[in-house]
Formats: structure tokens, C-alpha cells, sequence
């Protein structure tokens, strides 16, 4: 106490405190306390941070080695290295299973190795915990010990079995339940008693599979009632036609990617659900009863590796088409099609007679005669029924041999059935078959229903050739971009327009965004092949998805061809509601010069102010910074404006320096914005770094500060943000001793 009272108010303004205290005994104390409390939060943010220490005793000696190398900060430093975000956010940043899962393909790997290395991950902690659930459900060792770990090691409270059980099985993750009941000891009567099927609306694979254990291990009884068989089969055909208005997890048993595999175990989860256990099928008089008999005697052995990981489509297909070995391909065919026949007509005595449907119409396709089939699908020419991969397996799975195929040709009126053909006749070395559909499409070529399908259906370059040939589609100006499905196809088209010294037109396209930004990257890339009538053309008024996967490519135009966005409009981008990857690779790449360019435009004083928010999102932080130096009117953010928005989408660090920037410049409004953004997203981490650094709320009296306290604690805990609500709370309790 023997310094002058003048060095402690220069140390209390340091540490962002009030200085008018009458004595100095005040201020000393108050100066104190926070230092006291800065140590303690300190110990909070660095315990671990250069060593985690593993939640797991006696690793083996390979996965000891693996945590010797990772957790050494220069090796792992260097690992990172070229981490695409490790401006705006380091592998530690990263929080948040959903936000994990959605960003990163190794997002299993990455989760599982903060939660063994005991790293902080988890933000909305059931939600998160529910993600596991859903995303790790392959039954192998690794995930085994992985939920072993989980459920005992980890610093998560598990012991509320009939929380975490009731969670589980929604989740549809068997694996994980076994582990969890076995751990905690769970009898199969409580079990029964607690979770009564009837309780649950089991929809998609992993839900029958599901019902099923439960059925088989804790004999659960249930009401036909209260079945997903009956939207099994009546919500599937409903998808099929595209009606997506029942808000149903789907299962889709004739799905174009539903494998051999998970066909046979879904009649088996069927067959023990609906026709073993139920006495008014089960009584000899069932129509398929020795059908049924004979099949389940067919296991999973009776077939190759190869056919069990093939998808239903892909073996009727192939096997249709083969010359050799027609009796197995029959009998392959015919087990298919018993498969669904017992499927469907076990649907059909649970149907709800209120929402009859039929079967979809691949069951005709793939089983059914020519004229079933093709009266189908004919009769839903003008649908979306009549899609592309329908008519193609109809043509090659229903239609048996050339001449068949042939007659359809020559009687089909449909010009949208017959553009939907052109890739595989004409992609095809059947010389005949060629002719015959050539012939056929002479008249109706230019046609536009048909020049849609038919380049809707290209996957091979040789249809392309073929109407190159042709001087079909490849006149100056045309837009015929719009209907191209494979980058490959559309480079290779661009290749033939500038061999033609022909150009492509850009317009706005709202009907497939995939396509449409593609299509800018292409433009912008090959000013040689496209032209832009209009600038005004490029702006797109429609909401951009973050997880565009053509959009990174921008960045080769942006170091290489800067000069090309100096007459671009760049106001398209005031309608950007979230920063996509076309935003990261232009922030990241483009220049201070063309930046400030840009910035003259004046296109709105809300596009500068997003504009800096894209350069803070990809990391250029101090740039940021200094263009908000520059721009002190724009410093107010208004409640649930655009840029308001855009905060939600900054990753920690970013939001971490833009909430610190404010602070220095007293911005009281903006802070309280972007601190509620922290406490949304379960940042601890900013919460810890403002009271700990600036210790912002800390210089404002009792009252106050319990009620802003108070008020982040309930938006923490709306977001199930439990691991901040627990460390305000503590906080505000220690305040208010």
C-alpha cells in the first residue's frame, strides 16, 4: 500500500477497471480480487492446452506413440499447417459435433480425438452427444471403445439412464445401447417398463432395425396400429413421386443406392416383426407362407461379397443385361423380387385404408412385364415421375433383348421418354439400335422438350460428338449450361464451343444453384466461352448454402484473374445470408487494391460492412481491423439485420478479435450483440478471455451485473450450452459472495 494511488489507477486502467474510488484501499482491493480472479481463469484456459492428458489408462503401445507425436505442439503445428480454416479457427477451435460433422469428411476421427484427449468439443451437450449417436453406429471394435471411453471416462454425466437410454434408442444406434446398458446395468424389465414400443415412431433403416432388438432382447409387444410398416410402404411411394410433404425418416426399399445386403436384413427385421409374432398372419393361411418358409432359409452366406455390397438397381441392371448364366440370373432376380413381394403384402395388412397407394412403379420396372411397366410410365409422362434413371432402367432392365428395345423406339411419342434415352442409345456400339433412335429423333431434335432431356441425360462424350456432329445444340449464345449435370461433360462442351469460336450466354438461374455457380466459376475462368449480356444478369436473389461444393474453385480466378472482377457487380453478394466457400476463397485471395476498389463502388453501406465481415470469417483479421478503423460510421450493428446475421456464421477467433475490437472502442451495443452471438454458439472460451482480459462486466456494481450475468445463463441454457451455463453460474455466485 505504500505506492502512490496514481500507479494503482494506471494499473486498474490496464485492466479495464473503474478508477474513481475515494480511497485507495478501495481501489487496491477491487484491483485485487481481479487479479485473483484473472489467475484463476487463466489456470482454466491453459490446463491442457500444450498437453491434454488422455482420458484412457494403458493405451497400446501404437496409439501411445500416435499421442506422443500429436500432442507435441511443433509437429502438430506443422501437421495443420495447410488446414484450410487455421486463420480463422486452429484444430482446437473447433467445436460442436453437428458443426463438426457438417464441415469436415473426418469429422468421426476429429471428435473422437478430442474426446479421448479429453478437449473441450462438446457446445450444446445433449445435441452434441445425439450427433455421436447418430453418425458413429458402425459396429466395430473401434467405435466399441470409443463408447466405452464415452460412457465412463469421459467428463460427461451419463448416470441418468432413462435420459440417455430414451435418447439412444431414438437414435436408432443399437451398438451404442448395448454398451450403455451394459456399463450401467440395466435389467431387461426396466428397460420393458420405461420405454414401451408403443411410445416410439420408428421410421428409416436404423429404426426398424431398432424395433427389432428391442422386440428380440426385451420383449417389447406392440399394435399394428402404431407400425411404420404402414408408412414404410405408403410414404415411400409418396418420395418416389417427389411429394415430400409427410415429414417422415423414410425408408425407401427401392432406393437406387439400397444394397443386397440391407435389403435381407430388413425382410428379416419384417418377417420377426409382422409375421412371427403375429397369430393373424401366422396361421396357415397366409398366402405366402411357404414362401417364407423357403426363404428364410437363404442366409447371408448363399451370396457373393461382391453382390451383398451391390445396390438392388445396379444387380437387376446387370444381371438383366448379361448373356451367360440365365438361370442364376433368373433365380438372383426372382429371390430380389419374392424379397419385396412378402415385404409389400405384409405392408398391405397394416395399410391404412384412408391413404391407399400402389406399389412404386420401379417394382414394375424391375419385376413386371413390358406393358405394366410401360404403361406406368407412360401415364406419368407429364409427372415428375418420369424421371431420367426410371426410363433408363425400364429400357435396359424391362426390355430384354434389341428387338424389344427397338419397337419401343419406333412407337414412342413421348419426346421426353425419348430425350431421356439419348445418352445410353447413343453412347451405345449398337450400330442398329443408333440408327433406329437417330431416325426416329430427326423430326423433333431441335425441339425444346427433347434438347432438355436428352443433355440432361449426357454422361458420356460420345452423345456429345454425336450432336456436335449433328451442329445440334452448339449455336452462338445459347444457354444450354443450364441442363448439363457433369462438370466433366460441361468442360468437355466448352472445349467443342471454342473449337466452333462459339460462346455460351450467362443468365440467372434459380433453379439449380449447384449448377449456376459452377457455371460463374466456368465464365469468369473462360471469358473465351461465356459472355455476360449484363452484368445485372450475375445477381442471384436466392439463399446460397454454405456447403456449396463448387464455390471453392473461385480462388484460381481470384490470384490469376483479378482484372476480371473490376467490372463485376458485386452487389450480388449483399444477398449472401451466409458466408459460402465462393465467399472464404475471394476474402482469402483478393487483393487490399482490389478490395478498395470494390469498396468505391458504394454499393451500400451495409455491402462494406459484410464485405469486412468475409475478410474477418477467412481469417484476414488484421485487415479487417484496419478497414473498421477507417470506417468508424459503420460501426453500429442493428439487431437482426444482415450483417447481424453473418456474426453467427464468424468461427471463434474472428468473433473472438471483432468482440475485443469493440470492447477497445467502448461500443457497448455491438459488444452486447456479439457476446449474445458467443453465447448462442457455447464459446466458453470468449467468455473465459473477457473476464479474465478486459473483465467487462466485472467494474459494474451487484446489481448490474447480476442481471447481464443472469440474462447470457438463459441463453446458454435455451441452447442447451450447459458447459457455459456452469461456469456463469459459478461466476455470478462467486460475485454476489
Amino acid at each position: 500500500m505504500e505506492y502512490p494511488k496514481e500507479n494503482f489507477k494506471k494499473i486498474a486502467k490496464s485492466l479495464y477497471q473503474e478508477t474513481n474510488y475515494r480511497k485507495k484501499r478501495e481501489l487496491y482491493n477491487k484491483i485485487n480480487n481481479r487479479l485473483k480472479l484473472d489467475n484463476k481463469i487463466k489456470k482454466e484456459i491453459t490446463k491442457n492446452k500444450n498437453n491434454h492428458s488422455l482420458i484412457i489408462n494403458n493405451p497400446p503401445l501404437l496409439e501411445k506413440l500416435f499421442w506422443t507425436v500429436f500432442r507435441n505442439k511443433p509437429i502438430f503445428n506443422t501437421i495443420f499447417s495447410n488446414f484450410i480454416f487455421k486463420k480463422s479457427c486452429s484444430y482446437d477451435d473447433l467445436i460442436g459435433t453437428q458443426y463438426i460433422f457438417s464441415k469436415f469428411t473426418n469429422a468421426i476421427n476429429i471428435i473422437k480425438d478430442k474426446i479421448i484427449s479429453n478437449n473441450y468439443v462438446f457446445r450444446n451437450e445433449q445435441q452434441d452427444i445425439i450427433e455421436l449417436f447418430k453418425n458413429i453406429i458402425k459396429n466395430n471394435q473401434d467405435n466399441r471403445d470409443f463408447y466405452d471411453i464415452l460412457f465412463t471416462r469421459s467428463n460427461i454425466n451419463f448416470t441418468n439412464w432413462k435420459k440417455w437410454v430414451k435418447l439412444i434408442i431414438e437414435s436408432g444406434n443399437v451398438m451404442a445401447l448395448k454398451i450403455y446398458i451394459f456399463h450401467f446395468k440395466i435389467g431387461p424389465q426396466e428397460i420393458q417398463n420405461t420405454f414401451p414400443l408403443t411410445f416410439y415412431h420408428f421410421n428409416g433403416y436404423s429404426g426398424i432395425k431398432m424395433m427389432y432388438h428391442l422386440k428380440e432382447n426385451y420383449d417389447h409387444s406392440f399394435k399394428p396400429s402404431i407400425e411404420p410398416l404402414v408408412n414404410f410402404r405408403e410414404i415411400n411411394y409418396m418420395c418416389n413421386g417427389n411429394n415430400h410433404y409427410m415429414g417422415y425418416d423414410l425408408i425407401n426399399i427401392l432406393n437406387p443406392h439400397l444394397k443386397l445386403k440391407q435389403l435381407i436384413k430388413l425382410y428379416k427385421y419384417i418377417i420377426t416383426l409382422y409375421y412371427n409374432n403375429n397369430n393373424c398372419l401366422n396361421n396357415g393361411t397366409f398366402k405366402f407362407n411357404n414362401l417364407i418358409i423357403e426363404i428364410n432359409k437363404i442366409t447371408l452366406n448363399h451370396f457373393t461379397k461382391n453382390q451383398l455390397n451391390s445396390t438392388i438397381r445396379d444387380l437387376i441392371i446387370q444381371h438383366k443385361t448379361q448373356l451367360s448364366n440365365q438361370q442364376d440370373v433368373y433365380n438372383l432376380i426372382e429371390l430380389i423380387h419374392n424379397y419385396y413381394k412378402i415385404i409389400f403384402h405384409l405392408s398391405k395388412k397394416y395399410q391404412n385404408k384412408l391413404h391407399k397407394t400402389r406399389k412404386p412403379i420401379e417394382y414394375y420396372i424391375y419385376f413386371k412385364g413390358i406393358d405394366r411397366a410401360n404403361g406406368l410410365l407412360t401415364s406419368e409422362e407429364e409427372t415428375e415421375n418420369c424421371t431420367l434413371h426410371r426410363v433408363q432402367d425400364f429400357f435396359q432392365a424391362t426390355l430384354s433383348n434389341k428387338q424389344e428395345k427397338i419397337d419401343f423406339i419406333n412407337k414412342t411419342q413421348s419426346l421426353k421418354i425419348l430425350g431421356h434415352l439419348a445418352n445410353l442409345i447413343l453412347s451405345n456400339n449398337d450400330i442398329e439400335l443408333k440408327n433406329n433412335y437417330e431416325k426416329k429423333l430427326e423430326p423433333y431434335s431441335r425441339d425444346i422438350i427433347f434438347k432438355q432431356r436428352a443433355l440432361e441425360s449426357i454422361s458420356n462424350t460420345k452423345t456429345l460428338d454425336f450432336f456436335f456432329k449433328k451442329d445440334l445444340y452448339f449455336e452462338d449464345g445459347n444457354e444450354n449450361w443450364k441442363y448439363i449435370k457433369n462438370k466433366e461433360i460441361l468442360i468437355y462442351y466448352e472445349m467443342l464451343m471454342k473449337q466452333s469460336s462459339k460462346k455460351f450466354k450467362v443468365i440467372e438461374y434459380d433453379y439449380d444453384l449447384n449448377i449456376y455457380m459452377f457455371i460463374l466459376y466456368r465464365a469468369l475462368l473462360n471469358p473465351s466461352v461465356y459472355r455476360f449480356d449484363s452484368c445485372k444478369e450475375l445477381r442471384n436473389n436466392s439463399y446460397l448454402s454454405d456447403t456449396n461444393p463448387y464455390l471453392s474453385a473461385l480462388n484460381i480466378i481470384i490470384q490469376k484473374k483479378e482484372d476480371i472482377f473490376l467490372n463485376y457487380d458485386f452487389s450480388i453478394f449483399q444477398y449472401f445470408q451466409k458466408p459460402t466457400q465462393l465467399i472464404y476463397q475471394i476474402s482469402i485471395n483478393i487483393s487490399k487494391d482490389l478490395f478498395y476498389n470494390i469498396r468505391r463502388s458504394n454499393i451500400s453501406k451495409n455491402f462494406d460492412f459484410i464485405f469486412i465481415l468475409y475478410l474477418f470469417y477467412c481469417g484476414r483479421i488484421k485487415e479487417g481491423i484496419e478497414y473498421l478503423e477507417q470506417l468508424s460510421t459503420y460501426w453500429d450493428i442493428e439487431l437482426y439485420s444482415q450483417e447481424y446475421n453473418m456474426l453467427f456464421e464468424l468461427p471463434f477467433k474472428p468473433l473472438e478479435k471483432l468482440i475485443v475490437f469493440f470492447i477497445k472502442k467502448e461500443k457497448v451495443n455491438n459488444f452486447n450483440l456479439l457476446i449474445k452471438v458467443a453465447a448462442i454458439k457455447g464459446y466458453l472460451q470468449i467468455f473465459k478471455k473477457v473476464f479474465s482480459k478486459y473483465g467487462i462486466f466485472l467494474n459494474k456494481n451487484s446489481s448490474q451485473y447480476k442481471k447481464e450475468i443472469e440474462f447470457f445463463i438463459s441463453i446458454a441454457r435455451s441452447f442447451n450450452n450447459d458447459n457455459l451455463v456452469k461456469f456463469l453460474t459459478n461466476h455470478l455466485n462467486n460475485k454476489i459472495k
